[in-house]
């Protein structure tokens, strides 16, 4: 019984680039009327009104890189990712974090996976908190694979990883683009740091329970499927249920 918890990880892994690291804010000379506006109207969630004022501030002084910042974010905040990729690819070789976490969120959020791959680890590598290169790091295996290039997916990921990028830092992504690496080891370290605080969810116990299952950990597998019955994810349907409480059923009393 090998589940299909590849299947299963990747799902919930995909899950990983819903939300993006905190991005600082921009400068802008007070004297700009335009920037002013586009400033005040993006933080008080105006989105199109913000489009409008930054694109005249970039009209104004076209070489100034806050403006230009405040014109993507202002397109990010009013859904329109296609032309937030228009005005930072021509910024995409700028090692500049501010420049390279916006131009991978677009880029992700416009279907553009080896663009926003390749974003994602140029963010890794100037990210200055271990916590937001984590981020990062998933984030840009998670692309490579959505991009169908596993094999370097796995690379940036045992990259990562012997870099000690990964651990520590929501270790349920973690162990989640594990999986969908097939990095089982690695995902075990990183379902059991993550049960330190809190109790596996179901799903996550699966995932666990397949991946000590496939390395040989029978009583490790044990102890996780049991915690998966505790806790059934409901959209598991009863034929897999029943064979996880067979094997259980089989480790626990022999029969």
């Amino acid at each position: 019984m090998s589940g299909p918890a590849h299947l299963i990880g990747m799902t919930a892994a995909a899950a990983v680039l819903s939300y993006a690291p905190a991005i600082a804010s921009v400068d802008f000379d007070p004297s700009s009327q335009a920037a002013a506006q586009a400033y005040a109207h993006y933080t008080s969630g105006n989105a199109e009104a913000a489009v409008t004022s930054s694109l005249r501030a970039v009209e104004e002084d076209p070489s100034n890189l806050d403006y230009r910042l405040l014109l993507a974010d202002s397109l990010t905040l009013a859904g329109r990712p296609s032309e937030t990729l228009e005005v930072l690819v021509p910024l995409r070789d700028e090692r500049d974090y501010r420049i390279q976490t916006r131009l991978a969120q677009a880029a992700w959020d416009s279907d553009e996976p080896e663009l926003a791959a390749q974003a994602f680890l140029s963010a890794a590598d100037l990210a200055e908190g271990p916590e937001s290169r984590a981020y990062l790091s998933r984030a840009a295996v998670l692309s490579l694979l959505q991009a169908n290039r596993r094999e370097e997916a796995a690379r940036v990921f045992d990259h990562a990883w012997a870099g000690q990028f990964l651990q520590g830092y929501d270790s349920l992504d973690t162990a989640n683009v594990a999986l969908a690496v097939g990095r089982d080891a690695q995902a075990l370290w990183a379902f059991e740091d993550a049960q330190r605080y809190a109790a596996l969810p179901g799903r996550a116990a699966l995932d666990a329970g397949y991946a000590a299952q496939r390395l040989g950990l029978e009583d490790w597998a044990t102890s996780y499927f049991s915690r998966a019955l505790a806790d059934w994810p409901a959209d598991v349907g009863s034929e897999q249920r029943a064979q996880i409480q067979a094997f259980v059923q089989q480790q626990t009393y022999g029969s």
